[in-house]
């Protein structure tokens, strides 16, 4: 898949926290299964987000979080869109922040990896080998 062809549709209604989420420089780094610092553009603040329990350490997050709903803060809504959970919301491409586009196109091509490396082992399983075939055994020298 090219990057393209990445859904821009989103599957709820647009929010000024889903563009932003998507649109300002954000970095995400994974700390353990399920947690992620969330760093923004220069790097002079940084937030923690508990993907599993929903939950963020910003300021937005903390006083308005019954409010934000189940997808919460922008720090939260980027994992889930990073994290393949939430699909971008209907954004121009050019306003993405690169860096996020170029993770999804990152974690496509592993996924198509991986989908090509199931299919051949699979592939393998299914048919014979040639030696299974002429009933040949490779190490079996008592035939010769």
């Amino acid at each position: 898949m090219s990057a393209r062809e990445i859904p821009i549709v989103g599957s709820h209604p647009t929010t000024k926290r889903d563009i932003r989420a998507v649109t300002e420089y954000l970095a995400v780094v994974p700390i353990a299964p399920g947690m992620f610092r969330v760093y923004n553009e220069d790097a002079t603040k940084d937030h923690i987000v508990d993907l599993e329990g929903g939950a963020c350490t910003c300021r937005d997050f903390q006083y308005r979080s019954p409010t934000l709903g189940d997808r919460g803060c922008k720090h939260i809504r980027r994992v889930r869109v990073r994290e393949g959970i939430d699909e971008l919301p209907p954004v121009p491409r050019r306003r993405i922040d690169p860096t996020l586009l170029i993770e999804l196109e990152a974690q496509t091509a592993a996924t198509s990896i991986d989908r090509a490396e199931a299919h051949t082992v699979e592939a393998d399983r299914e048919s014979p080998t040639e030696q299974n075939r002429t009933g040949d055994r490779p190490n079996d020298r008592s035939h010769q």
